[in-house]
């Protein structure tokens, strides 16, 4: 065992719990039942307000029950600074309810429990970075009943390692922590706005609600989408030898996850040429719930494609690949699929599917102006990962004592 830190400790959950109702799981279900839930009340903390570490709380998306109900379960209730755990089902979600918190007081669900913490011993907000961390995390999924629901108890609750610094340095690794966070959520709200402000002025610049000064006047073209683009369908894995690594990517539907805008990649390629669908095509799932979530895609590469899947290739002479792509996105896949059962697209969807068109210059301004907001949003995203990547080294450093700070009284 490495040897610790000057003023360090090694403690439990328990060294840290308050002494009345310091840490305890929520009432049994046959005391907490869905027929007594109300629609304002004392709030119920479910796993649903609870995260592996990305939100400290989620205070919304409750249920409630009555006052004198919560009285009545009294030793499950929640205050601001109690540390909350799941206990059965998604485990490692933890959370800790915030001074300014919307309700004075909560409830746990049967299936959470919380830690009180004895101020005098030691800092809420450094024991829930400590049982938030990855290393916190994945051992208690690694010690977790795994037969049936995974679940833990109080009883490994209360035995549950933690290294305790000083006091004050325990308020600083705090301070620390939480202004990493606060960054992080700050730059995720961020990018939410201008998410919003991108769909707002795809809403105004596609459907020409608002025109930039230099073309008001152009008139736009009413035309039947079959008329602009070449339509590709993708063929059965099976009549291809894919592999890790080849010429073209082989496109799935899941393919589309790893990507945002631009599709480049996939899990599996090939070296066959037959049926490559061109670099610029704009590309979709034809079939399935996907087309509810609107994935649609911009081929950056020539690409081979599933059955599931199909692409749009513009006559680049009416239609530029980059406004096609907007546009399609904007006009949303399931309003164009038939979603009579399982949703689907075909040729006889959009070949007769009408848009109105500006001209060529025009569709590049607008598509100019969108791409600059996917540029910022994609730096956005990609600080936001590095912060979060950032914040779970630093933890691991100050939480151990491997970079100690000064404390703060």
């Amino acid at each position: 065992m490495s040897k610790l830190p000057d003023g360090w400790k090694h403690g439990t959950l328990s060294d840290v719990a308050a002494k009345q109702y310091g840490l305890v799981d929520g009432p049994f279900g046959s005391n907490l039942k869905a027929s007594e839930y109300i629609s304002i009340g004392i709030p119920i903390i479910r796993g649903g307000n609870l995260s592996t570490g990305a939100t400290k709380f989620k205070d919304y998306g409750f249920v409630f029950v009555s006052q004198s109900k919560a009285d009545e379960l009294i030793r499950s209730n929640c205050y601001p600074l109690d540390i909350l755990f799941t206990k059965k089902g998604t485990l490692g979600q933890t959370g800790i309810i915030p001074p300014d918190a919307n309700y004075e007081r909560y409830l746990l669900s049967s299936n959470q429990m919380k830690l009180t913490i004895e101020q005098s011993s030691a800092d809420p907000y450094f024991v829930y970075y400590w049982v938030s961390s990855e290393t916190a995390v994945a051992k208690i999924l690694n010690d977790a009943t795994s037969t049936g629901v995974p679940q833990i108890n109080l009883g490994y609750l209360r035995d549950f390692p933690i290294l305790l610094p000083p006091l004050p340095e325990q308020r600083a690794i705090a301070a620390i922590l939480s202004t990493w966070d606060d960054a992080i959520t700050l730059t995720k709200a961020l990018i939410e706005a201008l998410q919003h402000r991108k769909q707002a002025l795809m809403q105004l610049l596609l459907t020409g609600e608002v025109r930039f000064q230099e073309f008001e006047g152009d008139e736009w073209e009413e035309i039947r989408l079959g008329d602009l683009v070449t339509i590709f369908s993708g063929e059965s894995p099976s009549n291809f030898d894919l592999k890790k690594q080849g010429k073209y990517p082989f496109i799935k539907v899941e393919d589309l996850n790893n990507n945002r805008k631009y599709q480049h990649g996939s899990r599996q390629y090939s070296d066959s040429a037959r049926k490559t669908t061109p670099s610029q095509s704009v590309i979709f799932p034809k079939r399935g719930a996907a087309i509810l979530n609107n994935k649609v895609r911009l081929l950056s590469v020539p690409a081979l494609m599933d059955s599931n899947m199909m692409a749009l290739f513009p006559d680049r002479d009416r239609v530029k690949s980059e406004y096609l792509y907007y546009l399609m996105l904007q006009e949303k896949l399931y309003k164009i699929a038939d979603t009579s059962t399982i949703p689907q697209i075909n040729n006889k969807h959009i070949e007769p599917y009408t848009i109105t068109l500006p001209e060529v210059s025009e569709q590049e301004k607008i598509a100019d102006i969108l791409r600059y907001c996917d540029d910022e949003i994609d730096f956005l995203t990609q600080y936001h990962g590095n912060l979060i990547i950032q914040k779970s080294a630093l933890m691991q450093q100050v939480l151990t004592g491997a970079i100690r700070v000064q404390g703060l009284e």
